[in-house]
């Protein structure tokens, strides 16, 4: 995992992060429908979106812990601008173990920060292709919209911050670059705030999980793009 994921909001890359909530669905001997699985992903949306305004991110492991299946791989590639400049590009490929590891990481280090350091955050979620596989899974597409201002704050020192943990799963880079640490994030911004919008097209297997009333997601790839401006909002 490129420490570029750090960069990107909870919901996206990244990221993602994101990844799942803890939806239910109506118990149906007629198979898993679309409506079922707007639901899911409508509390999903709504989940987040309170989760990250609240600053509960432990809630959003959580949340990706109860809804992500077991033998779950996402495939996430990811590109990175400021303005019209490519910063970088990752692909890498998450077990659900990764996700979690990460999420934590991520969960500290957000929690660390002081104040509230997500602002103005908007998630959107669209389904915009269904298509059933036997009667309790579906192949499901979903585009992902995110916005949100991060609030910046200069590096500490090595004894002081969260650990700078990373999952090196498998990556590809271009231009020789890196979407770098907390640190390279800091220079870039200038000393302001970042303002972060992620889109993200993915196709999820969801599926029913342990009781007939839960969802699941599974086998799930993702393209996504992170634009980021210095805010001095």
């Amino acid at each position: 995992m490129t420490r570029g994921s750090k960069a990107v909001l909870l919901g996206t890359a990244t990221s993602l992060f994101l990844f799942g909530s803890a939806a239910q669905a109506q118990n149906t001997s007629q198979g898993l429908s679309e409506e079922e699985v707007r639901s899911f992903f409508d509390t999903m949306q709504q989940d987040m979106t309170e989760a990250v305004e609240a600053g509960d991110f432990e809630r959003l492991v959580e949340w990706s812990q109860d809804s992500v299946a077991e033998e779950a791989t996402f495939t996430v590639s990811n590109e990175v601008y400021r303005g019209d400049e490519r910063k970088s590009i990752s692909i890498v490929t998450l077990d659900k173990e990764d996700m979690m590891r990460l999420g934590q990481a991520a969960a500290g280090m957000m929690s660390g920060m002081q104040g509230q350091p997500v602002q103005d955050y908007s998630l959107e979620i669209e389904i915009t292709d269904f298509t059933p596989i036997g009667t309790d899974a579906a192949n499901v597409t979903a585009e992902f919209t995110e916005s949100g201002t991060l609030a910046v704050q200069p590096p500490q020192s090595a004894d002081a911050g969260q650990p700078d943990e990373t999952v090196q799963t498998g990556s590809v880079e271009t231009d020789g670059q890196q979407a770098g640490s907390g640190e390279e994030i800091t220079q870039m911004a200038g000393g302001q705030s970042l303002r972060i919008e992620a889109t993200a097209q993915c196709n999820h297997v969801v599926h029913r999980g342990e009781t007939e009333d839960q969802l699941v997601i599974g086998l799930s790839t993702c393209q996504a793009r992170t634009d980021f401006q210095p805010s001095s909002g």
